[in-house]
């Protein structure tokens, strides 16, 4: 067994109906030691009582209010944290005993390596990838090449991964790059940024296969009308903030092409006035965008074409099947989108 302590946060709201498997599986983890601690967004329900009856142990931490900001919640565990390792989770996964000790044990391989992510499966069909390592592409938006698909383990290796808010956390290295952004709404890219300002500081962001969970399968049918603020804002805080300026010239002509396929998709799905909502916080709130391309271009040694990818782009399965459009239309721009950053890569600096 490994002597070294890991400090396991989960993070609540209202979970009762998956807290306990989520801390039944994580204190049946072999060959490692741990300490865990409930971080609670000020929950309605009686998850904490029903946690803490059976695990009298955990140390329970409540927020004042509901901050509907995971990275308020991932920043807590980091300062709260002592140890060298802090593992940070969502309370709806049942951990394999031995994802812990596969995480630590490449994570203690490389003093570089500052974040290692584990596998996740569907909970209702374990044999289909919920997520198993993510890419930025470089126009902002998720690679997940396995996702909602058969795990096949013979294209599996552990590989760069940019995303995912369940991680075993170097805590130097993440409190040394600044910790989780907490101007990041709720949507896309408020735990990516995180991965990607580690990358581009120089530390390794793993994903590993051999460490896996299930994970509660939220099944995508309609879009949360919340999130498409979120998800139009937090993209572009990360383009401008990260990006070169050369990688930004470069790409206006398929950011053209992608904001109308967005525009387009919105409008059929009835939150076009969301979008714009989106769009214009950017405007709003453009002194907090300079503020953080300086801090981020500060610290960003790793260029733009080592950190970002190209590749298929991500629409959850439900949707797809509701609107069956998307899946052609997706293809042939990704085809575009892959051929294009071909074609700008060489001259990226």
């Amino acid at each position: 067994m490994n002597n070294e302590v890991i400090e396991v946060y989960i993070f609540n709201f209202n979970g009762r109906n998956t807290i306990l498997s989520t801390l039944e599986s994580l204190y049946k983890s072999e060959d490692v030691k741990i300490s865990v601690s409930i971080i609670d967004d000020h929950s309605t329900d009686d998850s904490l009582k029903i946690a803490k009856e059976k695990f009298p142990e955990v140390a329970i931490h409540i927020l004042p209010y509901n901050t509907k900001k995971l990275n308020i919640l991932r920043n807590k565990a980091l300062n709260l944290g002592t140890s060298k390792y802090v593992f940070i989770t969502d309370n709806d996964l049942n951990f394999d005993k031995h994802c812990l000790s596969e995480l630590l044990k490449i994570m203690e391989s490389d003093e570089k390596i500052a974040s290692c992510t584990p596998r996740l499966m569907h909970w209702d069909k374990p044999e289909i990838v919920y997520t198993a390592g993510t890419k930025v592409h470089y126009l902002g938006a998720a690679i997940s090449e396995q996702r909602d698909k058969v795990y096949d383990p013979t294209k599996d290796k552990i590989s760069s991964n940019s995303g995912g808010g369940i991680t075993l956390l170097r805590r130097e290295a993440a409190l040394k790059v600044g910790g989780f952004d907490e101007n990041f709404m709720l949507g896309w890219g408020d735990d990516g940024e995180f991965y990607q300002r580690l990358l581009r500081a120089g530390y390794n962001c793993l994903y590993v296969p051999t460490a896996f969970a299930l994970h509660e399968n939220k099944i995508v049918d309609k879009i949360r009308k919340f999130r498409v603020i979120g998800q139009t804002y937090n993209r572009w805080l990360f383009i401008f903030s990260h990006y070169s300026v050369i990688l930004l010239f470069l790409l206006i002509p398929v950011f053209i092409i992608y904001e109308l396929m967005q525009a387009a998709f919105v409008i059929v799905k009835g939150v076009f006035p969301e979008y714009i909502k989106g769009n214009l916080l950017i405007v709003q709130n453009f002194k907090q965008f300079i503020e953080k391309r300086k801090a981020v271009q500060k610290i960003k040694i790793v260029s733009d074409k080592k950190a970002l990818y190209s590749g298929d782009l991500y629409v959850a399965p439900a949707l797809i099947k509701k609107y069956s459009f998307l899946k052609y239309g997706i293809s042939a721009l990704s085809a575009i989108f892959n051929f294009y950053w071909k074609l700008i890569q060489p001259i990226i600096p």
